[in-house]
């Protein structure tokens, strides 16, 4: 599903990444955890294609979507056109994807329309509609209060089990890598590398 073996990389002229290597077998999640500015966004992004200041291989196998921390969201066209547009699915299928994140009846509704937490379920729907092989969540529960991040992390499993997607998620809290990932994977160091 994912193989990535990684000599450097660098963001803003500066090395923050150093050797990392690992694997992800289809439906497994890894959780990627270290302290805020160490690089796991810059390594989520490698994976994801965005991030092209690296050495080294990174082969994804299938299909890619990703979950960023800002639901980055088309402040104009409403949650169904959200998915349909940019998911490149029918309006059936996004209908489902909204009601299978619990926003079944927001559909025509416009993201400043939405709370935080709608608009990250809104954002988790897009990707889980795109029917992905492979999803990447880079802090997906950040700025959420307790009880909607445990409901965000308790739709992320029920998806998982009904799509059977592999996933890599980006976390510096360790409740959230405990309770989603089959393995966690820490980063630490100048620049950073993986640590038992």
């Amino acid at each position: 599903m994912l193989t990535l073996n990684l000599t450097e990389a660098s963001y803003v002229g500066r090395q923050v990444l150093g050797p990392i290597s690992f694997g992800l077998a289809r439906a497994e999640v890894v959780a990627v955890c270290g302290p805020s500015g160490i690089g796991k966004s810059t390594l989520l992004r490698i994976i994801a294609g965005l991030h092209k200041n690296y050495s080294g291989t990174c082969d994804v196998g299938g299909k890619l979507a990703i979950v960023l921390q800002e639901p980055t969201l088309l402040p104009w066209r409403t949650a169904l056109q959200n998915i349909t547009l940019l998911a490149g699915c029918d309006e059936t299928q996004a209908q489902q994807a909204l009601t299978d994140v619990g926003l079944g009846d927001r559909g025509s509704a416009l993201p400043d329309e939405l709370s935080l937490g709608q608009q990250r379920r809104l954002a988790l729907a897009r990707a889980v509609a795109a029917k992905p092989d492979l999803l990447l969540m880079d802090e997906p529960f950040v700025s959420l209060d307790a009880a909607t991040a445990d409901e965000m992390m308790a739709l992320v499993e029920r998806l998982h089990a009904r799509h059977g997607f592999a996933a890599v998620l980006v976390t510096h809290a360790e409740n959230e890598a405990s309770r989603l990932a089959n393995r966690i994977l820490r980063l630490d160091g100048q620049p950073a590398r993986l640590v038992a």
